[in-house]
């Protein structure tokens, strides 16, 4: 099941997480958005937090702002990571 992470992030370069915390609560933490919108922030974001070591998955829906082909593009990618099948070994 999904949990919910709250990450307080600074966009002017400091992170508040604590990034050993925050890899060891989140199985996955995705961050996305559209290219139409507040792409430098996000940007931002995503320099933070590779700063900081935290781990993350991101996508950027090309083309897209805060609508509907956004969300669908991004809901997409994480569905994808959250029900991944795990290669396991075969007895």
């Amino acid at each position: 099941m999904p949990m919910q992470l709250e990450i307080p992030i600074h966009l002017e370069g400091e992170s508040a997480v604590d990034p050993d915390e925050c890899n060891k609560k989140a199985k996955e933490l995705y961050l996305s958005t559209g290219t139409k919108a507040n792409i430098r922030r996000f940007r931002q974001t995503r320099e933070t937090m590779s700063n900081a070591k935290t781990k993350y998955v991101a996508y950027e829906a090309p083309g897209t702002a805060h609508e509907f082909q956004t969300w669908r593009q991004c809901l997409c990618g994480c569905a994808q990571l959250q029900f991944k099948v795990q290669d396991q070994p075969r007895s």
